[in-house]
């Protein structure tokens, strides 16, 4: 995922630095790249997805098994099951959203800290 930064770098400006510091600003670059580059809310969802399929795979199954009482307890624990799991995601996603704006915000200090962006005023 590319993530839209205050503060475009275009190549000219990189190509100013001394090799070392290009070394060393990628390599900061991409371990906050790869420090935020984790999901939490899609976690989550891959296992309520999971439990609704597995509810539906086994409710039938409970129902010719066990009878009609064991399918409705049986619905009662994948609907809770299914409201944790939901409230998580719910969770998780909003945690994201502050990661990403917690790497924005680092992405530009580090941009910042190897580029100068003061503007050029012509008279």
């Amino acid at each position: 995922m590319k993530l839209m930064i205050n503060k475009p770098i275009d190549q000219e400006r990189f190509n100013k630095l001394k090799q070392l510091d290009r070394i060393e600003f990628r390599q900061k670059y991409n371990e906050i790249e790869k420090l935020f580059d984790r999901s939490i809310g899609f976690s989550f969802m891959k296992y309520l997805v999971l439990i609704i399929v597995i509810g539906i795979l086994l409710i039938p199954q409970a129902i010719t098994a066990f009878g009609f009482d064991a399918a409705v307890n049986l619905i009662h624990t994948i609907n809770a099951g299914i409201s944790i799991f939901a409230l998580l995601t719910l969770l998780g996603f909003m945690i994201d959203l502050l990661l990403l704006t917690f790497k924005k915000k680092k992405l530009n200090e580090l941009i910042e800290s190897y580029f100068d962006f003061k503007l050029e005023v012509k008279k």
